[in-house]
């Protein structure tokens, strides 16, 4: 049976969405001071599309670690007429809810389902717990354009549904998945899959192929960093609602009920839906493909491996939501005689009230407003810390560059000033992307090689005035900002003329002549000087100087850099590193920076292996032999090694 078209104007579409659209400035108020740290990467990246027309982190160099290449593009445009990225995320988060209500609506009339299907699914995403805790992020666009992509298919229009999936592309690359399962679910965009792939192919390769000539790579290099990231201990993506429900119960049971509901929900679906022949089962299809894109994207991720960052979750808690929402009153209508079906309309809807509420009281019970952090969040410090650390920052820094700590969002936001990661300086993407691509499979590494092959190898890492350390607990001194758990010290870099100098002059006799291929690596060793001597030697010499983060011994002598015959590689390292790096054969130390020359390190580790043997003799107790080995580290202090293969 053909579904029945939705006016625009219908009475109930609008009531719905004027709703909506109150409701999402209520809660954007409630959350904006309580933002996650990545959401502050989009807006820094939107306040320099906005203001500067600039993409990148910072205004100093340019990037391409932005996810949602769309998302940036809304909430930038926004920034240009508001000139506040705050304001402008707002709204852009409200125009999102409001669309995403238009098109739920308009979903629930076309397929003759209760009005009351469409509110409560709008009221389950906007009450979220753990989508409020990621605002800032694309996940809001994410969800109104999986509502789209099912408007546009129980309407059967192939056309807008691939306008629809083409900006899902552009607003996160792996939504791919949900537009498969989506457009199998329909004949009519299976009648038209031509079309259909064309149209998607015409509306995001405009931004892919630009991305791929300007920066060298059609996909973000977020891609690559995350991928990296196997891990938050022994949490990945598969079992990461653990890790939050350790710090937050009940926001997480209360995040994911819905998505549970929902799975159960398309599962029994499933077994009604598939010995059934009524030819009007079919138009819920759409329905349950959604909710099996859930479940898909979640399967994908796990197998990916990679940490479980809660706006991961979105998508699936996104879909299974929906499906749960719209599937629940075909489900009660199937359930015995009509006079049962009638004593189970109070009960069910109660429930579906009482989920609502209960979302509703985790929010609030986070405060009004929240101030600082949301309900989920695994972030070092807090909005308003970082907001505070930030600000203080930029009157020390100035003009000059600094290292960032690993969370470089809020810092860089309010900063602005040259704060320098992976997320803001691509020179130190490039070494990650090859070490990704060497060890990828022969498939994954052929597509990454394509995708990387306009990528400029030859950039190095922004060199670093200052480094802002995080440390555990409290701290004192100039320069330092305590947060709850952690402190922030801000330390001048230790790639300083004095360190870098005895390591040139030791390295360049070592080095080949001509324009030689030189991997430049390090084992724990600081990466302002391992950035500054890769700059040095650069500049000093005609050899193609890269770094490469993965160059372990032993070497191969066939080692290959993206096509190219390694000449020589060298290491950086730091401490005991230098004795690990030492232990392989045919190494030698070819550049030395410490508290005194080589012989006296060689000394001091001298004296502690006779320590060493005194203790195991028992002419040393173990205390003295702690405090005296204690003593001669002390005297040894920092030090750097550059060690090369003989």
């Amino acid at each position: 049976m053909a579904a029945k078209d939705a006016s625009p104007f219908d009475e109930r579409v609008v009531a719905v969405c004027v709703g909506t659209s109150l409701a999402a400035v209520v809660l954007f108020w409630l959350v904006h001071r309580a933002l996650i740290d990545d959401a502050y990467i989009t807006l820094s990246y939107a306040r320099n599309l906005g203001l500067h027309f600039h993409w990148g982190l910072i205004v100093q160099e340019s990037a391409n670690t932005a996810t949602s290449p769309l998302f940036v593009m809304l909430v930038g445009g926004a920034t240009a007429v508001v000139r506040n990225a705050i304001l402008a995320l707002g709204v852009v988060f409200v125009a999102t809810y409001v669309v995403l209500a238009w098109w739920m609506t308009r979903t629930v009339v076309t397929l003759r389902l209760p009005i009351a299907c469409a509110v409560l699914a709008v009221a389950l995403l906007l009450l979220n717990p753990l989508l409020l805790s990621v605002v800032g992020m694309e996940t809001t666009l994410l969800a109104a354009l999986l509502v789209g992509l099912l408007d546009a298919t129980v309407r059967e229009r192939p056309v807008r549904f691939a306008v629809l999936a083409g900006l899902c592309v552009l607003a996160r690359i792996d939504l791919v998945i949900f537009i498969v399962v989506i457009g199998v679910s329909s004949r009519a965009i299976r009648r038209r899959a031509l079309v259909v792939s064309g149209t998607i192919a015409a509306v995001c390769a405009p931004w892919f192929v630009w991305s791929w000539i300007r920066f060298g790579s059609a996909i973000p290099d977020t891609f690559v960093l995350k991928t990296l990231q196997h891990g938050f201990g022994t949490y990945k993506f598969v079992d990461g609602w653990i890790l939050y429900f350790r710090s937050a119960p009940a926001g997480t049971i209360v995040s994911f009920l819905a998505a549970c509901l929902g799975l159960v929900t398309v599962a029994i679906w499933l077994m009604v839906r598939l010995p059934s022949r009524d030819p009007n089962d079919a138009r819920l299809d759409p329905i349950v493909a959604v909710g099996i894109g859930g479940v898909g994207y979640y399967i994908a991720y796990s197998l990916l491996d990679i940490a479980p960052y809660s706006w991961y979750y979105g998508p699936v808690i996104v879909g299974l939501s929906v499906a749960f929402s719209l599937l629940l009153p075909e489900i009660v209508r199937r359930i015995g005689w009509t006079a049962q079906r009638r004593h189970l309309l109070l009960p069910v809807g109660a429930a579906a009230v009482a989920l609502v509420l209960t979302e509703a009281a985790v929010v609030v019970a986070n405060g009004l407003p929240w101030i600082g952090n949301p309900v989920l969040y695994g972030n070092w410090a807090s909005a308003t810390e970082y907001e505070r650390i930030g600000k203080q920052l930029r009157k020390v820094v100035g003009t000059r560059t600094v290292a960032g700590p690993g969370e470089i969002g809020s810092l860089a936001y309010y900063c602005e000033c040259a704060i320098v990661d992976p997320f803001s300086d691509r020179g130190r993407d490039v070494a990650l992307i090859e070490y990704r691509a060497s060890r990828a499979e022969p498939v994954m590494r052929a597509l990454l090689n394509a995708n990387f092959r306009n990528l400029d190898r030859t950039q190095l890492p922004r060199t670093a005035d200052y480094e802002l350390v995080v440390g555990f607990g409290q701290a004192h001194g100039t320069n330092v900002w305590n947060t709850r758990f952690r402190n922030f010290r801000l330390v001048r870099s230790p790639a300083v003329p004095s360190t870098i100098d005895p390591l040139v002059r030791g390295v360049l006799p070592t080095l080949p002549r001509g324009h030689q291929l030189v991997l430049l690596g390090s084992r724990k060793a600081d990466e302002t000087i391992v950035d500054t001597l890769a700059q040095t030697l650069r500049s000093r010499t005609h050899l193609q100087v890269r770094l490469d983060p993965g160059n372990a011994l032993p070497w191969a002598s066939h080692r290959r850099y993206h096509g190219a015959r390694v000449s020589t590689v060298i290491t950086v390292a730091a401490g005991g590193s230098i004795d690990e790096m030492l232990s392989h054969p045919g190494t030698r130390v070819v550049g030395y920076w410490g508290n005194g020359p080589w012989s006296h390190r060689v000394a001091v580790k001298a004296q502690i292996t006779e320590l060493g043997a005194m203790l195991r003799t028992g002419k040393l107790s173990a205390r003295d032999y702690y405090v005296d080995a204690l003593e001669a580290l002390r005297s040894l202090g920092p030090d750097v090694a550059v060690i090369t293969s003989s």
